[in-house]
């Protein structure tokens, strides 16, 4: 089951089922949103979305407010969490799947995120997409950089197949500390790649091979079983 596209104007829920990080870094989110509202998006951060309980973004009961809200309000049209982080599991059994069945919506993450992903996914057969989230991406200093948000307009924006995916040509690995030293864009390098490295092939096209995948971080998945 695939959600429906977005349009411009559109309303955006920002969620964090996991981790407490947009607590500490409002100068931070508030870029990720003011990106989304320059895509032309209306952002809706929802009540719990900067609330801390120890390590998490408020309580079970928090979180899975946030969630329901989000999925059970028709004018939201798609649902962006802040970053990942730990334990968003915990909100597995208490999901109401019934009303993610009867309500699709995009619902974009990654990182821990992706144990909500499973679960929504077995239980619903909704199509999750591991993607930005607002704190990494949408709220670096100059908002997405073009090769995400391309992939971000063509996955979430038209109605025809996304197609071949192609690798990005630049990459970084710098850190800047969030809301002290990143007031301005990390440098970046070309990326090159090499059909053989580290003893690893990369596969091509001719290879025949296909089928469905499933992307998930494995530190979350092997928490879950």
């Amino acid at each position: 089951m695939k959600p429906p596209r977005l349009q411009k104007g559109d309303k955006i829920a920002i969620v964090s089922p996991a981790s407490a990080v947009a607590a500490y870094v409002p100068r931070r989110l508030a870029r990720g949103i003011a990106t989304l509202e320059k895509m032309g998006f209306e952002v809706v951060l929802m009540p719990n979305a900067t609330a801390v309980h120890s390590h998490t973004a408020g309580t079970i009961g928090e979180r899975l407010q946030d969630l329901h809200m989000a999925f059970a309000d028709p004018s939201i049209k798609a649902i962006i969490s802040t970053i990942g982080g730990f334990n968003s599991h915990q909100l597995l059994d208490e999901l109401d799947y019934e009303l993610i069945r009867n309500n699709p919506k995009i619902f974009v993450g990654y990182s821990d995120i992706t144990a909500l992903f499973a679960g929504i996914y077995q239980k619903t057969g909704l199509t999750t997409f591991v993607g930005p989230a607002l704190l990494t991406q949408f709220g670096q200093f100059d908002g997405l950089d073009p090769y995400t948000e391309e992939s971000f307009n063509r996955t979430f924006m038209q109605t025809e197949p996304i197609g071949r995916i192609e690798a990005s040509e630049e990459w970084t690995d710098e850190i800047l500390r969030w809301d002290v030293a990143d007031d301005r864009r990390r440098a970046s390098a070309e990326c090159r790649v090499h059909d053989r490295q580290d003893g690893r092939r990369r596969r091509s096209d001719s290879d025949g091979e296909h089928g469905n995948t499933f992307a998930a971080c494995w530190d979350t998945i092997l928490a879950i079983i």
